[in-house]
C-alpha cells in the first residue's frame, strides 16, 4: 500500500513514468508499474488547463 501511495502521489507531481518507475524500482514498460498509476480527475483537469 505504501508503494502505491508513493507512486500515486509522485505521479501527480512529476508526470514522467520513466523517472517514477526508476525511483520505485520498476523497469521501463513494466506492467506491474501500470497498475499503480491512476489518472484521476485532477490530472485530467491539469491537462485540459495546459491546452487553454
Amino acid at each position: 500500500m505504501a508503494r502505491k501511495t508513493f507512486i500515486g502521489n509522485l505521479y501527480k507531481r512529476v508526470k514522467d513514468p520513466n523517472l517514477i518507475g526508476a525511483l520505485s524500482g520498476h523497469k521501463e514498460g513494466s506492467k506491474a508499474f501500470n497498475r499503480y498509476r491512476e489518472i484521476d480527475d485532477e490530472i485530467k483537469k491539469e491537462v485540459v488547463d495546459l491546452l487553454s
